[in-house]
């Protein structure tokens, strides 16, 4: 018997269907029709595919098809929707003490919730960037993904304890590192001195620790940017254990009192700024009697300033010199 089988007819599957037998004896075919109704109902098109169909069998199944499988569409994969992971700091800074000189070396971590964020790192609210003392990265976590923020302090001293914060996308964790000072003393005092203006004069001391910080002061008052007024002629050095204030084109105005402190010491001096040294009134000719006394002035603008009479040998025994001031 041969069998001609189709699944889940259509109603473009109406039509004549022919079939083509041979062998050695010969060729034969013949032809039929297939005839499809809609869902409303049997016409007689569908008995005649009833009556055609009968004699496979009696059941209401219909033929075997055997394995025969239609070949239905894959059924597309749906994509799980992935939440997305909140904006939040994982894992947040840790507060950090530290011993100054002994500890080479301080290290802050911190780790957000997503990979390949653009972190602000501040300390005491301004914004602090790669260099000399620090060195800002970003590490992998164990997912191999970029969410580990680290900020290394290399030297810490006594002027890095504070606040450090770390901010992303206006989140932001923060610690405090306290680092407790080793005593610093001086070695070579302050020394007082007076100074001509406009000249460049040095103001120096030593410590015992070469890695020491010290503050200058003037007048009791801590030496920053702006203060004093005539703040843009210092510069401060710090040469091994030396430390120095350089003022350079000294104004009238800088004469006072200067100070230098460490965590444990403190040194001063008093600096004096004189006019540079002019005649204000010079030496005026004299007419007089032989034996009288006769007096020569002249002023200057320098009155602690040494002063060096030169008159003939002749005469140098017989004059006499005084000092008097305005």
């Amino acid at each position: 018997m041969i069998m001609l089988a189709i699944t889940k007819v259509k109603t473009t599957d109406e039509g004549e269907y022919r079939v083509v037998i041979e062998n050695c004896h010969g060729k034969d075919e013949k032809t039929f029709m297939l005839y499809v109704s809609d869902s409303s109902g049997m016409d007689f098109r569908s008995m005649l595919k009833k009556k055609k169909y009968a004699k496979w069998g009696n059941d209401d199944e219909g033929p075997d098809w055997g394995d025969l499988k239609h070949n239905e569409k894959e059924e597309e994969p749906v994509l799980k929707k992935v939440k997305e992971k909140p904006d939040e700091w994982v894992v947040p800074l840790k507060d950090k003490t530290i011993k100054e000189l002994e500890d080479k070396k301080v290290v802050f971590q911190c780790t957000f919730s997503k990979a390949d964020q653009k972190a602000k790192w501040c300390f005491k609210g301004d914004e602090i960037f790669k260099g000399k003392q620090y060195k800002i990265e970003v590490l992998e976590d164990e997912e191999k993904e970029l969410t580990i923020h680290q900020l290394t302090i290399s030297k810490p001293m006594h002027k890095n304890m504070g606040k450090y914060t770390c901010t992303i996308n206006d989140i932001q964790t923060g610690s405090y590192l306290d680092v407790e000072a080793t005593p610093c003393y001086f070695t070579r005092q302050l020394k007082s001195f007076r100074e001509i203006e406009h000249r460049t004069c040095t103001i120096n001391c030593q410590v015992d620790i070469e890695e020491a910080d010290v503050t200058w002061y003037y007048e009791e008052i801590e030496i920053i940017k702006g203060y004093p007024d005539w703040f843009d002629h210092i510069k401060m050095v710090d040469d091994g254990r030396e430390r120095s204030l350089v003022i350079t084109d000294v104004p009238r105005e800088a004469a006072g009192k200067f100070e230098c402190k460490t965590n444990s010491d403190e040194t001063e001096m008093k600096l004096r700024v004189v006019p540079v040294n002019e005649f204000l009134k010079p030496l005026e000719d004299q007419t007089c009697q032989e034996k009288e006394q006769v007096m020569f002035e002249c002023q200057m603008g320098d009155d602690e300033a040494d002063a060096e009479w030169r008159l003939p040998v002749m005469l140098s025994q017989k004059m006499t010199g005084s000092r008097s001031r305005n």
